[in-house]
């Protein structure tokens, strides 16, 4: 800031967690603006010392997210429905209804599997991708099943949920506050 004064700083965040971290509140009091990806959090930044907290959601790649380029094929066969999410055990409360989804589905006979990593071996999990490659997953499933690690929170939602609605395929998502 001292060596460009007229310089305006933001800093943005598409990722959350429960509480604004130290690290962040430091951030978020040194710039002149936070953006985040969901209204909800918004108290949360001003609370931690952001000047100014506004809403600014995350976007898609139009090449990678919607057409598809550069192609991939995945290694391995992709179920019908799909999960791609990483399991983070109890750390965030929207894994009891990852976990529970999932297991309605395996009792009803649903061919489902997840795309990543860290779940528990009860979960069929069938490989990774990364974010980018997720559209190629996405486009061989019949259903693309998604569920935010917070569920609570004002039009807050991933990237995975954006690149699933560019990809075409039927999409089954928890109910995310406010996206109506």
């Amino acid at each position: 800031k001292s060596h460009l004064p007229k310089c305006v700083i933001t800093h943005w965040t598409g990722d959350m967690r429960e509480n604004v971290s130290p690290y962040l509140s430091s951030i978020c009091k040194e710039t002149h603006a936070t953006l985040a990806s969901s209204i909800g959090q918004l108290q949360q930044f001003r609370s931690a010392g952001a000047k100014i907290a506004e809403y600014c959601q995350i976007g898609v790649d139009y090449n990678e997210d919607v057409l598809g380029k550069p192609d991939w094929t995945p290694p391995f066969k992709v179920p019908d429905v799909v999960l791609c999410a990483t399991y983070y055990g109890r750390m965030f409360p929207g894994t009891i209804q990852r976990e529970n989804a999932i297991r309605e589905l395996i009792k009803n006979q649903i061919n489902v599997g997840v795309i990543g990593s860290g779940w528990p071996t009860w979960v069929k999990t069938i490989g990774r991708c990364s974010v980018k490659q997720q559209h190629h997953i996405y486009k061989r499933c019949k259903v693309i099943l998604n569920i935010n690690n917070f569920n609570h929170v004002e039009r807050y939602y991933s990237d995975r949920q954006l690149i699933a609605m560019a990809s075409g395929t039927p999409l089954v998502c928890h109910y995310i506050p406010g996206l109506e």
